[in-house]
């Protein structure tokens, strides 16, 4: 059997064996046309950064939202992305080349930045650390903190920004993990996914 013959025989096994699987779990599938305004709108649950509107925070750091916080049912999103409960925003922020962002204290809330590429520092405190691929550094609220493009490229970043209860222990310091050396604390979540604890509630 040459190549081609092959290649085509594969094919056709694989459409006839999807085609039979289609007809196996129709049954338990809506089969109803997607209905606006009454069925949930999936398009609406994702969001790409690339598509966001970019805006300044902490002076100079450059942020474009992924997900952010609902308003009213997050079943029923009125923005892309807005499906957030329990957290103020997710982002993609970025800090050009040798810039600094001005000093920042935050109130009533707290952030995770998860280091994708370029250096830097972060300062807070009496505390500095190396910013790198693969770092991840918590900022408790009521510590001022300024983040330093240390390089020639950007530094870009994934920010996580929850608010706190009024009832709530703060950290006194920034907590830095490097997800390049901890170790994995989950395996096999939703089926093949591995997964590294940063941090937990204590």
């Amino acid at each position: 059997m040459n190549l081609k013959v092959f290649v085509l025989y594969l094919i056709l096994c694989f459409a006839l064996s999807s085609q039979s699987f289609a007809q196996k779990r129709f049954d338990q599938l809506d089969p109803e046309h997607y209905k606006p305004g009454v069925d949930a709108d999936i398009d609406m649950f994702m969001n790409n950064w690339i598509n966001s509107t970019p805006r300044h925070t902490h002076g100079s750091l450059i942020e474009r939202d992924i997900l952010s916080r609902c308003e009213g049912d997050p079943l029923k999103p009125v923005r892309k992305g807005a499906v957030l409960k329990y957290a103020n925003r997710y982002s993609h922020a970025t800090l050009d080349a040798y810039y600094s962002t001005t000093p920042t204290t935050l109130e009533g809330e707290q952030e995770i930045f998860y280091i994708l590429s370029g250096r830097g520092i972060i300062r807070a405190g009496t505390k500095t650390a190396d910013l790198y691929d693969g770092i991840c550094a918590f900022v408790p609220a009521n510590l001022e903190f300024v983040i330093t493009n240390t390089g020639d490229e950007p530094l870009t970043m994934l920010l996580l920004c929850e608010s706190i209860p009024e009832v709530f222990r703060v950290n006194e310091e920034i907590l830095i993990k490097d997800a390049n050396t901890a170790p994995y604390t989950f395996h096999e979540v939703h089926w093949v996914m591995n997964i590294k604890g940063l941090f937990d509630p204590a």
